[in-house]
């Protein structure tokens, strides 16, 4: 089979398994109301569940109440085990753009936490002086400046392009699951990627 017809075709199937992604109805939350005593239980799914979506844990501090990881990059529909796409929108933004996601798990306030929230950034990795050839992407080349590189200038950058809340909400969802806690009433529960 030849390429130009190869690609179509994975792309629609690709298309077709697309309702079986994560959806996360309105008002799902990122955040949740918590009892000092379900600290350590809640702080211990926490880590648990960002291990389980294939973090890398950057800081744990259980005295400050924070958990941050290292920013995590995928390629969305290249990358189908990676279950941090939400939309299918997501997995063809995470394709054509170099994305990372950074996970941050906090326990307020430190001291006697009583709530317990995560965020979730999208970057965008970019390499300036990326010259890109039309006739054959693989022709590309990149311009490097010896005087930049002396210097110590990074060769690429991350910019925020965005908050993926409901990836956000997914992993609250799945933290309180994890801890044994009751899920609250109000919240309406996030379907995972299926």
């Amino acid at each position: 089979m030849t390429r130009a017809i190869a690609i179509p075709i994975l792309l629609l199937a690709l298309g077709l398994l697309a309702p079986g992604c994560a959806s996360v109805p309105p008002g799902a939350r990122a955040d949740a109301e918590m009892t000092p005593e379900s600290y350590p239980d809640l702080f211990n799914a926490a880590r648990d569940v960002l291990t389980e979506y294939r973090f890398t844990l950057d800081r744990v501090d259980a005295a400050r109440g924070v958990i941050t990881t290292a920013p995590k990059r995928t390629a969305g529909l290249a990358t189908p085990w990676d279950r941090e796409q939400s939309t299918i929108g997501q997995s063809f933004e995470d394709l054509a753009h170099q994305h990372e996601r950074i996970a941050r798990v906090t326990f307020e306030p430190a001291d006697n936490p009583t709530r317990v929230g995560v965020e979730v950034v999208v970057q965008r990795v970019r390499r300036p002086h990326w010259r890109i050839e039309t006739d054959a992407i693989r022709m590309s080349t990149h311009a490097r400046d010896p005087l930049a590189i002396r210097a110590g200038v990074p060769t690429e950058y991350r910019e925020p392009v965005s908050e993926d809340r409901a990836l956000a909400a997914r992993l609250m969802h799945r933290i309180i699951e994890r801890a044994g806690l009751p899920v609250p009433a109000d919240d309406p529960q996030p379907a995972d990627r299926g």
